[in-house]
C-alpha cells in the first residue's frame, strides 16, 4: 500500500489524475516493486473542466463520480479526491484478499 500511495502522490504532484486506480491496474515488477498502469482514463487536474469519459470500474469510483448531482456537483469530473477514494478501495481489496487467504489456510 505504501508504494501505491507513493506512486499516486507522484502522479498528483505532476497534476495527473489516474482516474482508474484498482487492483487490476497495479502490477509488480521483477524486483517486487509496485507499478501503476493503465493511464487510459488519466486527466490533467489543471486541464479544462469539460465532461470526461465516464468509463472506468464502478466498484472503485467515488460516489461523486457515480451520481454527481446527489453530491452537489454539476458534472462528472475526476479529481485527486476521487483517486484517493479509489486508493481506499484498493486497500480494502488488499485487506479482504489477505483475510480470505488466511481464512482458507486455517480452515484447511
Amino acid at each position: 500500500m505504501y508504494e501505491i500511495a507513493v506512486g499516486l502522490q507522484y502522479l498528483h504532484s505532476q497534476n495527473v489524475i489516474h482516474g482508474d486506480l484498482r487492483g487490476a491496474n497495479i502490477l509488480l515488477d521483477d524486483e517486487g516493486h509496485i507499478r501503476l498502469t493503465d493511464f487510459g482514463l488519466a486527466v490533467f487536474a489543471d486541464g479544462p473542466l469539460v465532461p470526461t469519459n465516464r468509463a472506468g470500474s464502478t466498484r472503485w469510483m467515488a460516489p461523486e463520480l457515480l451520481d454527481p448531482p446527489s453530491c452537489g456537483l454539476e458534472a462528472f469530473q475526476r479529481t485527486f479526491a476521487s483517486d484517493v477514494y479509489s486508493f481506499g478501495c484498493v486497500g480494502l481489496e488488499v485487506f479482504i484478499s489477505k483475510f480470505h487467504v488466511l481464512r482458507c489456510l486455517t480452515v484447511s
